[in-house]
């Protein structure tokens, strides 16, 4: 262990259960983030929300930022098989 790096940082730590919950409801999870340097165009995320819209038995965490886009285009993200949140750890 270098001497930057705390055991307490090495433990995992248990998913928030709201996270844990949504995993639970579905068989295949996919997971669908931007990081901090790149943002897909309106069209690449209005391409990836009818993809998910398509497969209902699939569940997607999706980390994106809703002021980034019209609201229109994050309405489309207001499906039961999304977990949507500005940000994903």
């Amino acid at each position: 262990m270098s001497p930057l790096t705390s055991r307490k940082a090495l433990e995992k730590e248990p998913l928030p259960s709201d996270y844990q919950e949504f995993i639970n409801s579905f068989e295949t999870i996919v997971l669908v983030v931007f990081g901090t340097t790149w943002l897909p165009s309106e069209e690449e995320l209005l391409s990836i929300a009818e993809a998910i819209r398509l497969t209902p038995r699939i569940g997607f965490i999706v980390g994106v930022k809703p002021q980034s886009f019209p609201e229109e285009t994050m309405l489309r993200f207001d499906q039961a098989n999304v977990f949507h949140r500005d940000w994903v750890p």
